[in-house]
């Protein structure tokens, strides 16, 4: 991989990941918790997840798919050759999206619909770019 792919897979990933944060947040402010949490207090997590209305994984789940779809764009736009890249990139999300439904409890359906969405956009991400 040379110096542009790698940066192409950077700003790739920090597409991605921004992407997930702004849409996770447009979910939670379009959804607001039912009471304060902290992140960090696993047990207040737990309780959180079991109580998010499904509109709210559903914004999840887009968030997902989305951002696999633009972080293959610009990778896509910066470097047209970067097939290692993408791969890199599409791994990185997917072992990110199961280490997160491994950690947390989600609903079975959310697990198998989000997981599902990853694999599918990463599939329709490869299938329609322009490799040069």
């Amino acid at each position: 991989m040379n110096f542009r792919s790698f940066g192409a897979t950077l700003a790739g990933i920090s597409v991605a990941f921004l992407l997930i944060y702004l849409m996770e947040l447009l979910g939670m402010q379009l959804f607001p918790p039912e009471k304060k949490f902290k992140p960090e207090n696993l047990v207040q997590l737990k309780e959180l997840l079991a109580s998010i209305p499904i509109a709210a994984l559903i914004v999840v789940i887009l968030a997902h798919g989305c951002a696999v779809l633009a972080g293959a764009w610009v990778i896509n736009r910066i470097e047209p050759s970067a097939q290692v890249g993408l791969l890199v990139f599409f791994l990185l999300i997917f072992v990110s999206t199961a280490m997160n439904l491994l950690t947390l409890p989600h609903p079975f359906w959310f697990e198998v619909t989000d997981m599902a969405v990853v694999l599918v956009s990463g599939l329709i991400a490869w299938r329609t770019i322009n490799w040069k």
